[in-house]
């Protein structure tokens, strides 16, 4: 080999105040030793310079197996323990990797919650709802949207946890909230675009405890004193609230044909306009305020909001009170409701039926509506009449 020429590269370096020099006959060895020595030198790491050759192999090899990562080795150890730490003592991070691929693999991550919301309340529309319900989910449904501008996959019970106490709500808003997620979580998952345990994240919401409502009812001279000073195309509406019991969202699909052919039932019709659910006897009381009133068509309510109609009836009355120097009259919420279940349950004494003809359950009356009002109450109750016009 006399006469050959052979390429080497030296590599200088001083480690433990002592000068380390070491040759290499390939370029990318030396370099590689060199980067090896330099971080080790700038972390004040001198004495993993003293790698053994089966230590530098397992360094090289870890940074050829993360060179596709664009990370660095520090910041890959760092986030692979942090993973281990979060993971219980049985499980190992490739199993929790691959469950979590296999939970998420069909969830689609092209659109965002407040897209998400705008399309859930669409649906909602023309899906017949209600008014009332669509307005409601829309102001619930929208607030939870721009608290969440992320993917729905994102979202934690923590972050919803803290939402809902941003609220600052009563116990019962915050049940209804909880319920307002839930329906659009669910819609989510069923389109595919939320993990299906995004459900479960909702159901281990810390749920409030809510105390039972006390219920308000009209007295008989109050609600005299309604139907004969309301506008008159409210009368309708007070009627089938007052004497059949109906829900303010029922009253305002009621339509005039509900009245069955023999004039002596009125049929609830459900939400989506599907069979009726039940049907309520019309009360004499209740014939006879209708009576003037009929149409063959066209809905009972005069305005497709009942907060507008109260707001017909407070005014009318308010307007007469004024006059007379008595005090404000204000609309009790959900009192026709109440009122008829009270004076009903207070004459025929039969929860069955009438848990059937307010669509409620026995348990439902028995807790709310039992010993209220007396007997006599009730039958002065549905004896209440127009007042005969003078000729």
């Amino acid at each position: 080999m006399r006469g050959a020429e052979y390429i080497q590269y030296t590599l200088v370096y001083y480690s433990g105040g002592q000068r380390i020099r070491r040759k290499f006959s390939d370029l990318k060895e030396a370099i590689q030793e060199g980067e090896l020595a330099a971080a080790r030198i700038a972390s004040g790491e001198l004495a993993a310079l003293t790698f053994t050759s089966e230590d530098r192999a397992a360094y090289f090899k870890a940074l050829e197996l993360i060179q596709d990562s664009k990370k660095n080795l520090v910041l890959v150890a760092s986030e692979y323990m942090e993973a281990v730490r979060l993971l219980p003592a049985s499980a190992t991070l490739v199993e929790a990797c691959r469950d979590y691929s296999n939970r998420n693999s069909e969830v689609k991550c092209d659109l965002q919650v407040p897209k998400l919301a705008e399309m859930y309340i669409e649906y909602l529309k023309k899906g017949r709802r209600s008014i009332r319900h669509v307005q409601t989910q829309k102001s619930r449904t929208t607030r939870f949207a721009k608290a969440f501008n992320c993917f729905p996959k994102s979202i934690q019970r923590e972050a919803i946890e803290l939402f809902l106490d941003n609220l600052a709500v009563s116990p019962e808003t915050r049940k209804k909230e909880i319920q307002a997620i839930s329906q659009f979580t669910n819609w989510m998952i069923r389109l595919k675009y939320a993990p299906k345990d995004l459900a479960e994240e909702i159901k281990s919401l810390q749920k409030p405890v809510t105390k039972d409502s006390q219920i308000t009812i009209w007295s008989v001279d109050e609600i005299s004193e309604i139907l004969n000073n309301s506008p008159k195309e409210c009368i309708p509406y007070l009627v089938i609230g007052a004497f059949c019991g109906l829900r303010p969202s029922e009253i305002l699909r009621a339509n005039w044909s509900h009245i069955t052919s023999c004039g002596g039932y009125f049929e609830v019709i459900g939400e989506k306009g599907n069979k009726s659910r039940r049907t309520v006897p019309l009360s004499e009381a209740a014939k006879a305020w209708l009576a003037d009133h009929k149409k063959i068509s066209g809905p009972i309510s005069p305005n497709p909001r009942s907060s507008k109609v109260h707001k017909l009836i407070k005014d009318s009355i308010n307007r007469i009170r004024l006059k007379e120097n008595q005090k404000e009259f204000n609309w009790k919420s959900n009192a026709l409701r109440h009122s008829y279940g009270s004076y009903r349950v207070s004459i025929i004494k039969n929860i069955p039926q009438v848990a059937y003809e307010m669509g409620n359950s026995s348990r439902m009356i028995q807790t709310h509506y039992l010993h209220v009002v007396t007997p006599e109450e009730g039958q002065r109750y549905f004896s209440i009449l127009p007042k005969k016009s003078d000729t």
